[in-house]
């Protein structure tokens, strides 16, 4: 049986790709596949008649060397394991992300420049 908690998989992440994600260019967080990930991402239970698996729904991107006032909570929609290559042993976890839930960053949307006056844009 599988189960969702409530209770948002934080996770540190650097400014510039917390802003990224505000911006909606980053669409997937790789994270390296390890054992300190496999328990944060779910957790496995065995129980009478199989296994109870419980997977975090969201996920709290806080900003990295700042006070944990700065962060986004996203809708994680899927997580996939992938292998970097074929003749590698590197795996990692794809953390795709859906909508922003909350934004508590500082993280500015960057625009386009303004045309000057005068100049075609």
């Amino acid at each position: 049986m599988v189960s969702k908690t409530s209770k948002p998989l934080g996770l540190r992440i650097k400014r510039h790709w917390l802003e990224e994600i505000v911006a909606g260019r980053k669409k997937i967080e790789y994270r390296d596949f390890t054992e300190h990930y496999i328990a944060r991402f779910a957790t496995i239970e065995d129980v009478e008649g199989g296994q109870n698996v419980t997977v975090r729904e969201d996920i709290k991107f806080l900003r990295l060397y700042v006070s944990s006032k700065e962060y986004v909570i996203v809708q994680r929609r899927k997580i996939d394991i992938d292998n970097a290559s074929e003749n590698s042993d590197d795996w990692t976890f794809n953390l795709h992300i859906g909508k922003i839930i909350e934004d508590k960053s500082k993280a500015r949307l960057k625009s386009t420049p303004k045309a000057r006056k005068g100049e075609r844009p």
